[in-house]
């Protein structure tokens, strides 16, 4: 049984982030990172850190192989915000991303027209969790009701 099924999450990709990774698996810039390892590890014990550098492009193509690989097993507890349930176009980077946790969490009217005669239901949204280690947009999320 999966996560999906156990706890009825899904991750949910913004659509910025596609189109960021697009960008970025062609890009030519390196990325320093550093990585906890044994079993104590935590980022309050510098002692197990390990830092590497890595090409930017690398990572990208390595969330774009995961991706592609969600979507060929069809894999329920990963979905794509389509382009048309950006709540504004013409926003970009890190108000794109929250404008997708907004999109989501807020409650919508649905049609059922499977009884006669048809009639609209209110559904409310659905609770979201921004998953980001950017301070600012967390912040930004948590003024819209998101975590």
């Amino acid at each position: 049984m999966s996560l999906h099924e156990i706890y009825r999450s899904v991750v949910l990709i913004p659509w910025a982030t596609v189109q960021e990774l697009d960008g970025l698996r062609k890009s030519s810039g390196r990325r320093t990172t550093t990585a906890s390892v044994g079993l104590l590890a935590s980022r309050h014990n510098p002692a197990n850190k390990v830092t590497r550098t890595v090409e930017v492009s690398w990572l990208a193509r390595q969330a774009v192989n995961w991706q592609w690989k969600m979507f060929q097993q069809v894999h329920k507890g990963v979905c794509v915000q389509k382009r048309e349930e950006c709540v504004d176009i013409d926003t970009g980077g890190d108000d794109a991303i929250l404008g997708c946790a907004r999109y989501v969490s807020r409650p919508r009217r649905v049609l059922y027209s499977n009884r006669r005669p048809s009639y609209f239901k209110e559904i409310r949204g659905f609770v979201t969790v921004l998953l980001s280690d950017d301070r600012n947009l967390c912040v930004k999320a948590r003024v819209y009701g998101n975590y």
